[in-house]
């Protein structure tokens, strides 16, 4: 009876820890997207036109109300 308990805890231990590891893999996966996504756009560049204008590059919020 005590070992099943001690086997259910390491048990329950390791999903945690495996689903703590994959929220973080997830987390920093999609702010490396965002980072990728906002680099393809153009963020904070501005790109000369032939009459001598300027079009800046657009910037992805993180905020999804803002896009």
């Amino acid at each position: 009876m005590q070992i099943q308990r001690q086997q259910r805890r390491k048990i329950s231990a390791k999903v945690i820890e495996i689903v703590g590891e994959i929220a973080v893999a997830s987390v920093v996966g999609l702010f490396f997207a965002w980072m990728v996504m906002n680099w393809l756009m153009g963020c904070g560049e501005s790109y000369p036109t032939a009459d001598g204008s300027l079009i800046m590059g657009e910037c992805l919020s993180l905020l999804p109300w803002r896009w």
